[in-house]
C-alpha cells in the first residue's frame, strides 16, 4: 500500500511539473506582448562603424535644414540679422532659422571676427538691405537698423533758398550737440562696466567673483533706465 501511495505521489508531482513548463511556455511565447529587444542584424557590425553612420544621418538632417530656405533668402536673413548687430554663429543660426550656414555664403556678407567671435556685416552690402520689407523685425528693431543704415549711407538734402540753408545748418548744429552728449554718456557707461569686467577677471577667490558679480548686475541694474532713454535718444536722431 506505502509503495502504491509513493507511486501516485510521484505520478502527481510529475503532473504538475508538466502543468508549470508548458504555462511558463505558453507566456514566452505569447504574441499579444511586446516584443523583446531585437538582435542586432549584423552581429559582427562595430560600435565605430555604428556611431558614423549616425553622424552621416545627422549631417543629412542639417543639410536638409540648410537648404528648405533657398541660398537667396538664407543670404537675407544673414544680412538683415547682422545689420541689427555683430552676432556669434550659434545665434545668427537662431535667428536665420537653420542649424547649419554655409560657410560661404556668410564670407559673401559678413566679415568674422577671430577676437570677438563674432561676424560683423560687410559696409558694401548695406545698400542691399530691405528693411521695411524685412518681416521678421519687430518695430524697435527696424527702428534701430533704420538708423544704422543711415549712418553708412549717404543723404542728399534739398536746399531751396538760403533761408533753407540756414534752417538745416541750425538743425545740424543741434544735433551734433546732441550726439556729443549722447556719446560721451554711452563712452562713460562702457568704461565703468569695462573697468568692473576687468575686477571680475582678477577675482580669483570665489567669494570675491561672487562679489563682483552681484556688483555688476546691481550697477546695471541702476543704469538700465538711463541705457533704456539714451538708446531711444541714439533712434530719435536718426528718424
Amino acid at each position: 500500500l506505502d509503495g502504491k501511495l509513493v507511486s501516485n505521489f510521484k505520478k502527481k508531482n510529475h503532473e504538475v511539473e508538466k502543468s508549470k513548463k508548458s504555462s511558463r511556455a505558453e507566456i514566452k511565447h505569447d504574441t499579444a506582448k511586446p516584443p523583446g529587444k531585437q538582435k542586432r542584424k549584423n552581429a559582427g557590425e562595430s560600435i565605430g562603424e555604428e556611431s558614423a553612420k549616425k553622424r552621416s544621418k545627422d549631417k543629412d538632417k542639417q543639410d536638409k535644414l540648410a537648404v528648405r530656405l533657398s541660398e537667396a533668402e538664407l543670404k537675407g536673413r544673414i544680412m538683415h540679422w547682422l545689420a541689427l548687430r555683430d552676432m556669434d554663429k550659434g545665434e545668427l543660426k537662431r535667428r536665420c532659422g537653420v542649424e547649419r550656414i554655409p560657410q560661404g555664403l556668410c564670407k559673401d556678407v559678413a566679415q568674422w571676427d577671430l577676437g570677438a567671435q563674432h561676424y560683423r556685416l560687410l559696409p558694401s552690402v548695406v545698400k542691399e538691405l530691405k528693411v521695411e520689407e524685412f518681416a521678421d523685425y519687430d518695430e524697435d528693431e527696424r527702428r534701430l537698423v533704420r538708423a544704422r543704415v543711415k549712418l553708412v549711407s549717404p543723404s542728399v538734402v534739398s536746399i531751396q533758398n538760403d533761408e533753407e540753408a540756414a534752417g538745416q545748418r541750425e538743425r545740424y548744429r543741434e544735433r551734433h550737440a546732441e550726439y556729443l552728449e549722447l556719446d560721451a554718456k554711452l563712452r562713460q557707461y562702457q568704461h565703468d562696466f569695462e573697468a568692473l569686467g576687468r575686477k571680475l577677471t582678477a577675482a580669483k577667490d570665489p567669494k570675491q567673483h561672487q562679489h563682483k558679480c552681484k556688483e555688476i548686475k546691481e550697477r546695471f541694474t541702476s543704469v538700465k533706465t538711463e541705457l533704456m532713454v539714451a538708446h531711444t535718444d541714439f533712434l530719435r536722431l536718426h528718424d
